[in-house]
């Protein structure tokens, strides 16, 4: 059985594969970091033959989590950006640069739409836009900060604008300070978006796809007109073509 764990900045999460059959993958569960310990290994990952690891977070708990598999003589991965593999070649000249999490959305989406032209957009921690060509090509992205980020950022950079984050998405304009800045962060980040289908149309022949992933997807697909399709498990599907 192979562990695939995805680390966060605040959570990690982890499903079992015992293929790199897109089908075959376990229910995804998440934890805090603070939680993410040798206890927790002892208890969840103690049947495992293989752990594979992406890892934006803290580099204390991969050397946990790999010491913890080597007293186990358990074989233990961990995912770097790499130039090429598979059908996917890196824009990056420096392709070790590109975030893991980027790299492994990019895999995924060539596993689950071969010789398709993609744009995909991931709205967590950040919300980055990256552009698959039909070939395995990327052709490069943005970054920008996600919406909790947005919303501290101007509170952190003001004295007086005084606000409250919700979890309500909405584009409308507020009526109070707290909603002014909560509905421009969501705002914000559906022009980012919307722009960012119009940049894709425009380089590309045909876009033949538009996904979405991150713990923000949801509230998006209600807030634009555009088509897109939700998957949750995308940085998994990318874990297991190391499997």
């Amino acid at each position: 059985m192979n562990i695939l764990v995805d680390i966060g900045n605040s959570r990690s999460k982890y499903c079992c594969a015992d293929s790199n059959n897109i089908n075959c993958l376990t229910q995804i569960t998440a934890v805090d970091n603070e939680s993410f310990n040798q206890c927790f290994f002892e208890r969840h990952f103690i049947n495992a033959e293989k752990v594979i690891v992406a890892n934006v977070s803290s580099d204390l708990l991969t050397s946990n989590l790999k010491c913890w598999c080597n007293r186990r003589n358990l074989a233990y991965i961990e995912v770097k950006s790499e130039e090429s593999r598979g059908r996917v070649t890196s824009a990056y000249e420096k392709p070790q640069q590109l975030g893991v999490d980027r790299w492994l959305t990019l895999l995924a989406t060539a596993e689950l739409y071969p010789n398709k032209s993609v744009l995909i957009i991931d709205v967590g921690t950040a919300t980055t836009i990256d552009l698959l060509d039909s070939s395995g090509q990327h052709l490069g992205g943005w970054i920008l900060a996600g919406i909790s980020t947005l919303f501290n950022s101007v509170l952190k950079e003001t004295n007086k604008v005084n606000a409250t984050i919700t979890n309500d998405a909405s584009l409308a304009f507020g009526s109070n300070t707290s909603s002014n800045v909560n509905n421009a962060c969501w705002a914000a980040t559906v022009g980012l978006i919307e722009q960012a289908i119009s940049q894709a149309k425009e380089e590309l022949n045909q876009l033949d796809e538009i996904i979405i992933t991150g713990g923000n997807s949801k509230e998006i697909e209600k807030l634009t007109s555009a088509k897109l399709t939700q998957i949750d498990e995308l940085i998994f599907y990318g874990l297991q073509s190391y499997c």
